[in-house]
């Protein structure tokens, strides 16, 4: 429960920056044109600066793409708990990561009886940070959300849905409400646009001598909308939350 003079913000993190909607102004950059996160970031040393914008907030996090790693599961009848699915998709990230799993926060999107399960994992050392820093700052963690589902999980499209940040790009196919794929590249600074309609390419293979059809939903960084290309023919349907050119930190937290 959240106390009476608690406010809730947004905090976003991404490879190239750090954001806040306090709700009061417009979502401010907290770090600086040249930053990129590495294995020493240190996410208090960023916060600390603004302690007086976050103290007492209830704060919900939205991860970029960079940061998570996905997977699709079949629905398994002999499965029932959410722990056992955990269990399972960690299983499934040490087959495909290797040892780099063990040290992953898994979670799961649980659906409908008999869907397909959407698991995500990110690293422990990032969460933790999360959770050291609102215990320092006098801040609340309501919830750590990764930009794929705050882009798709309030209206699941039943079709492909491309999710294109710098250096990261994540498709996936949702057919009838259920999760079917997901695929991530992450293409060099510059050749987001490029590296896209390859990997459209590439997933829209005939599958049983049918070929599939329907433009891909994209959802393009307000960073990348100078070097994106949207028409007719093509093959995606741009939507976007802004048309002015943001960093990208903004314009995940002005979501």
């Amino acid at each position: 429960m959240l106390l009476p003079w608690s406010r809730t913000s947004t905090l976003a993190i991404c490879n190239h920056g750090v954001a806040l909607d306090a709700g009061v102004k417009k979502p401010q950059l907290l770090t600086d044109a040249n930053f990129k996160w590495t294995e020493q970031t240190q996410l208090n040393e960023i916060l600390l600066k603004y302690q007086d914008s976050i103290k007492n907030h209830a704060i919900k996090v939205i991860l970029s793409n960079f940061f998570v790693r996905y997977l699709v599961l079949p629905w398994q009848d002999s499965v029932f708990t959410e722990a056992d699915w955990k269990a399972i998709a960690q299983h499934e990230f040490r087959k495909q990561h290797g040892a780099l799993a063990n040290n992953w926060l898994v979670s799961v999107h649980l659906q409908e009886y008999g869907q397909a399960i959407l698991a995500a994992a990110i690293d422990n050392k990032l969460y933790s940070q999360l959770h050291e820093s609102a215990a320092q700052l006098k801040f609340d963690v309501v919830a750590v959300e990764p930009l794929l589902m705050t882009l798709l999980n309030q209206n699941l499209p039943n079709t492909w849905a491309l999710i294109a940040e710098p250096e990261r790009l994540v498709l996936c196919q949702i057919k009838d409400g259920t999760w079917q794929q997901v695929f991530v590249d992450s293409p060099p600074a510059g050749h987001e646009y490029q590296h896209a309609e390859r990997l459209i390419q590439r997933s829209f293979l005939p599958i049983d001598g049918i070929v599939q059809h329907g433009k891909v939903a994209t959802y393009v960084s307000a960073a990348l909308l100078r070097g994106w290309q949207d028409s007719i023919d093509g093959q995606q349907r741009i939507i976007t939350k802004t048309s002015s050119l943001q960093p990208h930190a903004v314009w995940m937290a002005s979501i």
